[in-house]
């Protein structure tokens, strides 16, 4: 009694596909995958597009970082500043004026870490001072999205003084830190707010003297 509802079913299974089949249609094959969810485009934050695929870089928007402000890559660096400068602070002080030229080159084949180079600085003011010497720097970066780096220093020269006709000459050993930013891995800007300056030999009558110069200043980097 209840095989032939069974056997009913059954011829009726294969049958049906044998039909469609010979009318030239393919049996239809159920796709169990889920249907994608419809795509929606949003515009980009910020007003700009960013850069490096999901970056926080952007234009204008709360939270982007504008793409000029980014580490720098290359080793080589050339800059000048401008600012104050201090004789015998020790005792009598002079103020005069100072420009401060450097360059270096990173050993590590980018702007950061170690880097040797050298300096020009020319005083200027009641008298007129000049200092080439040799430098050593050491980028730390203490904030990589926007390339900004702490660099202490250390520097090593002559010192010649020529005031009013009288000419003074000693040995220079000098140290301070320096805060710099880097442009669009082209340009950089900084800020020294204390280089600390050792002066040995005869200079205004006196073996030893201490300065102390603030600097701002910029350049560039290759």
């Amino acid at each position: 009694m209840h095989r032939l509802p069974f056997a009913l079913v059954l011829g009726l299974g294969a049958t049906l596909p044998a039909a469609a089949w010979a009318q030239n249609y393919p049996p239809v094959e159920v796709d169990r995958q889920p249907a994608p969810a419809p795509q929606r485009n949003y515009p980009p934050a910020g007003g700009g597009g960013a850069r490096g695929g999901g970056s926080a870089r952007g234009g204008g928007g709360s939270g982007r970082i504008p793409d000029i402000l980014r580490p720098g890559t290359k080793p080589w660096f050339f800059t000048g500043a401008l600012g104050p400068s201090f004789y015998g602070i020790d005792r009598g002080t002079r103020s005069e004026g100072k420009l401060a030229l450097d360059f270096g080159y990173h050993l590590d084949g980018a702007f950061e870490g170690p880097s040797l180079g050298g300096s020009f600085e020319l005083t200027f003011g009641d008298f007129v001072g000049v200092n080439p010497a040799f430098r050593f720097m050491w980028d730390i970066v203490v904030h990589e999205p926007l390339g900004v780096t702490i660099a202490p220093f250390a520097k090593a020269g002559y010192f010649g003084i020529f005031d009013e006709g009288n000419s003074g000459h000693a040995l220079n050993v000098g140290f301070g830190a320096e805060g710099r930013m880097v442009l669009d891995d082209v340009g950089l800007v900084l800020f020294r707010p204390i280089q600390l300056d050792n002066y040995v030999g005869d200079l205004f009558g006196d073996a030893f003297t201490l300065g102390y110069t603030l600097l701002f200043g910029g350049g560039v980097i290759w």
